[in-house]
């Protein structure tokens, strides 16, 4: 199994953020121009909630709203979870996979350090949790 951490992840990558005042056509403009899948939506240095590429296509796109209209606050997703720097790549990976979301922002002492991305993990991480999972579905089968 893989011992590198989330810290080792993020390295000195800083998290990108709006205020969730901002119109959508502005944090995804944000999203552009930083190459993000994602931005967290803070409230002076609470986070309130993270905006994605998902949210822009299902919330806002799919819902037929006006980007330039919406606010962040309304069309993000509330009440994420964190994840410790210190965590194994392999469980944030596995917590991700289990909870069906692709960006997990990282947090130590109340201070967001950064957010991982599934694309974070293409490597050692994700083969080891295929190669998991593709012996688990051996044993499943081979009990029936």
């Amino acid at each position: 199994m893989s011992e590198r951490v989330l810290r080792d992840i993020l390295g000195d990558n800083k998290p990108v953020s709006v205020d969730g005042g901002s119109n959508v056509v502005e944090a995804t403009r944000i999203m552009m121009r930083t190459d993000a899948g994602a931005v967290l939506v803070m409230n002076g240095s609470k986070l309130e909630g993270i905006f994605t590429e998902r949210d822009l296509v299902k919330r806002v796109v799919g819902a037929g709203l006006d980007p330039k209209s919406s606010a962040v606050a309304d069309v993000m997703t509330a009440h994420i979870q964190t994840a410790d720097p210190e965590m194994k790549a392999v469980d944030a990976l596995k917590t991700m996979q289990e909870n069906g979301f692709r960006h997990l922002p990282v947090k130590e002492n109340n201070k967001i350090l950064g957010v991982i991305s599934l694309r974070d993990f293409i490597g050692k991480e994700l083969t080891e949790i295929q190669d998991q999972q593709a012996v688990e579905r051996s044993w499943a089968e081979s009990n029936r």
